[in-house]
């Protein structure tokens, strides 16, 4: 077996696509072998934690990619702070929170709240990104397969909260 196919074995992508231009690398640098290896590592550790992140932007299907800069850049910080205190967050179970965020229409919810779970994204976090009539349609499934019971017992510690 040669250093590709124990890559695939391994699984290890950016090692397998990278390891010969690392090799040239480290000979014309005359690196050692730890830095060798510490850049090897660190190319294969970086790939997993973008691919990561772009694995749960993609689970959480946000309708749109927006982000916190794009708020800044339209200064909208200012205008989302001025409305946060009217909108209502409930924090649910000790490490995880659903958040819901209420207001009147044309407030930017949509938008802030992809931008946010975009940032948690980013961050480490998996998100789930509803809308209310998505949400519904998947209430109605989940009740026609006879999977309410979570769901009730969601809703009645949310109630609670309130």
């Amino acid at each position: 077996m040669n250093i590709t196919d124990l890559c695939v074995k391994l699984r290890l992508p950016y090692a397998r696509d990278n390891w010969h231009q690392l090799v040239d690398e480290a000979k014309n640098t005359k690196q050692d072998y730890v830095a060798f290896l510490e850049s090897l590592l660190d190319g294969e550790w970086h790939q997993r934690l973008q691919n990561g992140q772009q694995r749960r932007i993609k689970d959480a299907k946000f309708p749109l990619k927006n982000t916190l800069l794009i708020f800044k850049e339209k200064n909208m910080i200012a205008f989302l702070f001025r409305n946060l205190r009217n909108w209502k967050r409930f924090y649910l179970l000790r490490t995880k929170k659903i958040s819901f965020l209420l207001a009147h229409q044309e407030q930017e919810k949509t938008h802030y709240s992809i931008a946010l779970g975009i940032d948690a994204c980013m961050k480490g976090y998996n998100v789930f990104f509803a809308s209310v009539p998505n949400l519904i349609v998947d209430l109605k499934e989940t009740m026609s397969q006879g999977g309410l019971s979570i769901i009730e017992n969601l809703l009645k510690i949310m109630t609670s909260l309130s």
